[in-house]
């Protein structure tokens, strides 16, 4: 059998981190369906393939895919123009969602109940754009804690200076007081003297 190393467009391979999708840069999980529940996509009618543990995040479509190895794959929002439900006579009711590029993707579905579902859902991705709030980098948790320890340092650093700066602010400030203090204890003295 040959690995598999790329998806068929407009879909693409998942990344993967302990057997799920590995999570985009912000990317925010909105709904999982449930396991059993199998997806058949197609583009433009033609080459359908199942998908099962589908979900739905602020950035992609996601499900694993038998005929591909049992791959997660992936249809990125941004490319999605729209999302509307889709029938024809003699044919069952489906998801179809209008692509930037002018493709369409068909998804059909074991349970029919679950078609408004789902494009409800993600019509509602669509208008939320959730994908701008971060990027398709996968998110790097080793390079992401090391930035945010950086930071924490900086923060601690330049928290520690300025703590110092005040301290060292207000001793100035006790010692002109005290220096403004005898200045005149010395000019009345001098007026006592002189008088």
């Amino acid at each position: 059998m040959t690995a598999v190393t790329s998806a068929p467009k407009p879909f693409s391979l998942c990344e993967q981190d302990s057997g799920i999708p590995a999570r985009f840069v912000g990317e925010r999980d909105l709904f999982t369906w449930p396991p059993t529940e199998e997806f058949l996509f197609e583009v433009d009618g033609r080459d359908p393939h199942g998908g099962l543990r589908v979900g739905l995040s602020s950035h992609r479509l996601t499900w694993q895919a038998a005929a591909f190895g049992n791959k997660w794959l992936a249809l990125h929002l941004d490319q999605v123009a729209g999302a509307d439900v889709w029938s024809a006579f003699m044919r069952s009711r489906r998801c179809l969602l209008k692509l930037r590029c002018g493709a369409l993707v068909y998804i059909k579905f074991k349970t029919d109940s679950i078609v408004d579902d789902v494009v409800g859902k993600v019509q509602k991705a669509l208008t939320d754009e959730g994908w701008r709030a971060g990027s398709y980098e996968v998110a790097s948790m080793g390079g992401l804690q090391k930035i945010l320890g950086a930071q924490a340092a900086k923060q601690k650093a330049t928290g520690e200076s300025l703590d110092v700066a005040l301290a060292d602010l207000e001793s100035l400030r006790k010692h002109a007081s005290l220096a403004a203090t005898a200045a005149r204890q010395v000019a009345m003295q001098l007026a006592r003297g002189e008088a």
